[in-house]
């Protein structure tokens, strides 16, 4: 068997420096497009791959460069309003500045490009990522309802952030919220609680929701004391109070709503009458205990699994796309009570379940 073909054999086929080589399989602008697509072909024919020790010593090299100088990469997002994906009042966190400080680190600028400008289309994007020289491309999380996207994804190494978009499928990276939600009947477990109850309402971002509710209805299967969940269409306060009146949890798992705000005009008092959980505690929180996310380490983890794709120079959708999942921290707060004796031991002895097993 022959060696593997080296960046010198593509620049002998392709009759330029192997400089030009290095810059044409990165995108970088500096190369004419015509040159890059026909040294991109070449390389493809050759079989030629980066080697990654080379490829972790030119990032270093990078990294001290000027930005100005830098390589691009590409966070695309598609809410209706340029900027609804952060600052007050967005639906998921703001993977951006962690997503940026991660790529400066590595040599790269990274850029967001809004893809439902007025008049823009998939194609259209595709020629601007091309005629700037970008190959890595982010895919931010998608607004709630959608899940497919149109982009000429052959000519791009692709990685999502979130798992809202199933069409076409790539590579992801995302928070393990089916974990998340295990992680949370757990604590109440370990806590003593036994009637444990979720409220959940459809609406959102329905992968999202289905992770959560699943692992849910996993550990009710396992633990039939744990209440019937509330998973209403939309959130609303009256279907919540006739829930909380039929069901009388010791405590509640939410997400994203007002469950908190809506006891308090029923003057039900937390965690005196009922223990919340939430599952994306905010920064800075200081009430609520749950599950909290760093931001920052799913953006920058988004860039290096990006970044990787591009050294390898793998673009295209993937044959067996792959999800990275962030697993987030346990945030101990006042929300969440210890219980008394005659809730810890109820009417008979608790039912050991699937999270209380997986912690022996």
């Amino acid at each position: 068997m022959g060696r593997p073909p080296l960046m010198e054999d593509v620049a002998r086929e392709a009759r330029v420096h192997r400089s030009t080589v290095s810059l044409a399989l990165r995108n970088h602008p500096r190369i004419p497009l015509e040159t890059r697509l026909r040294v991109q072909r070449i390389a493809e024919r050759l079989g030629y791959r980066t080697n990654p020790m080379v490829a972790a010593l030119m990032q270093l090299k990078k990294s001290s460069q000027p930005l100005s100088n830098a390589a691009g990469l590409a966070y695309l997002t598609s809410h209706p309003g340029r900027y609804d994906w952060r600052g007050r009042g967005a639906q998921v966190p703001d993977f951006f500045p962690g997503a940026v400080r991660q790529a400066r680190e590595l040599g790269y600028k990274l850029e967001d490009l809004w893809l439902t400008e007025p008049g823009m289309t998939g194609a259209r994007m595709s020629q601007i990522l091309q005629a700037r020289g970008i190959t890595g491309v982010i895919v931010a999380p998608l607004p709630p309802g959608q899940h497919r996207l149109d982009l000429q994804w052959e000519k791009f190494c692709v990685v999502s952030l979130g798992v809202n978009l199933i069409h076409p499928l790539v590579h992801r990276v995302a928070h393990n919220h089916f974990y998340t939600m295990k992680l949370a009947v757990a604590r109440c477990r370990e806590a003593g609680f036994r009637r444990i109850g979720l409220y959940m309402p459809r609406d959102g971002y329905r992968t999202v929701w289905e992770h959560w509710v699943g692992a849910y209805l996993a550990e009710r299967v396992a633990c039939d004391d744990m209440v019937a969940p509330c998973t209403a269409a939309t959130a609303s306060a009256a279907t919540f109070h006739r829930w909380f009146a039929r069901e009388r949890p010791d405590v509640i798992i939410f997400g994203g709503s007002d469950v908190q705000a809506w006891l308090a005009t029923k003057r039900v008092r937390v965690p005196e009458d009922v223990s919340l959980i939430n599952l994306h505690v905010p920064e800075g929180e200081p009430f609520l205990a749950g599950v909290r996310f760093d931001p920052a380490v799913t953006g920058a983890e988004a860039v290096n699994q990006v970044v990787a794709l591009v050294n390898r120079h793998e673009l295209g959708l993937p044959a067996q796309a792959h999800d990275f999942r962030i697993h987030g921290q346990w945030v101990a707060g006042p929300s969440l009570r210890a219980p008394s004796r005659s809730e810890a031991t109820g009417a008979s002895r608790p039912v050991r379940c699937a999270t209380e097993r997986a912690l022996e």
